[in-house]
């Protein structure tokens, strides 16, 4: 029997039947309209067995599972104080974590930040389905096909490295939508960085919640046995040179603070071996090896790193970064407070 999400009005009707109920319109509690992508449950052994079994943690929140999570459409705009979600915008940049949370928790009950548990289960629906999206990853264009383009919202040419590359959000081919149609959520990879909770490392230490809690407190996230170590300690001779690899490990024998790391995720070194790691493997920060090797070995994306003070997580890359750019691109580089005009965020739904 359907669930019944809420009243329905016009605008939501219109939407839903237009999409085939992929799509709907939710409402903050300021009145404001929120176009979200219906995600519907699945569980881990469905995508592969090396990942455990059981409901995917994204669709539990405190140990209670959930039918469905709803993720913002598009990349977020911050209009009076609220995030939106909304077609043919600029998505708002040059904001910091905290106030890209705050955005999306102020708009009341169930909204937040869109986390690394919804991330995961986005991505891990892709790779089963056997597409990665493209997106604006060279300066309004897809670096792989540059005749996808979307419209910069300086109206400059696709290309032109000049003026400000963004693109209106989902203006781009079904090419750039998760399930490559314009049902999906549009610009997960490229056109932005988007801030990303529910997990942040310390000196190279992962913190993150056992599932998608999205209301618990970032003080009782819980210290997890893995670590971002790096094949190489800072240059103190260089000035913000990469100077090694990430690697997933049980302790961190080289700290990287002014400098940085990155490696393709696929090909990131796993030498941690506790319990924890099976967690961080679902939620995609680690590869993970199955009996007939690596899972997800096409995946696009790379990883970027320090290691050392407190590091926030960012995800799919921006407008400049070509083939770094992907649903596994993770960066781990930097502190709350830093703003970018490549950064962004998105905004997710739980009842």
């Amino acid at each position: 029997m359907p669930i019944t999400i809420s009243i329905p009005d016009t605008l939501r009707q219109s939407v839903e039947a237009a999409s085939g109920g992929r799509n709907t319109v939710l409402y903050d509690i300021k009145g404001y309209p929120s176009v979200m992508c219906v995600i519907p449950k699945f569980n881990l052994q469905d995508i592969d067995t090396s990942l455990g079994t059981g409901v995917h943690p994204a669709f539990l929140v405190n140990g209670v599972e959930k039918p469905e999570i709803f993720v913002g459409k598009f990349q977020s705009i911050v209009h009076d104080n609220l995030a939106l979600s909304l077609p043919n915008q600029s998505p708002t940049v040059s904001i910091n974590f905290d106030n890209a949370k705050s955005r999306a928790t102020d708009k009341g009950t169930g909204w937040h930040l869109t986390n690394v548990f919804e991330w995961s289960a986005i991505t891990m629906w892709c790779m089963k389905n056997n597409f990665q999206p493209r997106g604006n990853t060279q300066n309004g264009r897809s670096n792989e096909a540059q005749y996808e383009t979307g419209r910069r919202i300086d109206n400059k040419p696709p290309g032109d490295s000049s003026g400000t590359p963004r693109i209106l959000s989902g203006s781009g081919p079904m090419s750039w939508y998760h399930n490559n149609t314009p049902f999906g959520l549009a610009d997960l990879v490229g056109n932005v960085w988007e801030w990303t909770d529910l997990l942040k490392t310390n000196n190279g230490q992962i913190f993150c919640p056992s599932d998608n809690h999205f209301t618990l407190s970032e003080v009782n996230w819980t210290a997890r046995n893995i670590y971002f170590n790096s094949s190489a300690p800072d240059n103190p001779n260089s000035t913000l040179e990469n100077v090694g690899q990430p690697i997933i490990a049980n302790s961190v024998s080289n700290s990287v603070n002014e400098d940085s790391t990155s490696i393709a995720w696929k090909s990131m070194s796993v030498t941690a071996t506790n319990s924890d790691l099976q967690l961080i493997r679902q939620l995609l920060i680690a590869p993970s090896l199955t009996s007939s090797g690596q899972l997800f070995e096409n995946a696009k994306g790379h990883v970027f790193m320090r290691n050392s003070s407190e590091r926030m997580l960012m995800k799919g890359g921006s407008y400049q970064d070509g083939n770094n750019a992907g649903l596994f691109a993770n960066s781990l580089l930097y502190i709350r407070t830093n703003t970018f005009a490549t950064v962004g965020f998105r905004i997710s739904y739980i009842s």
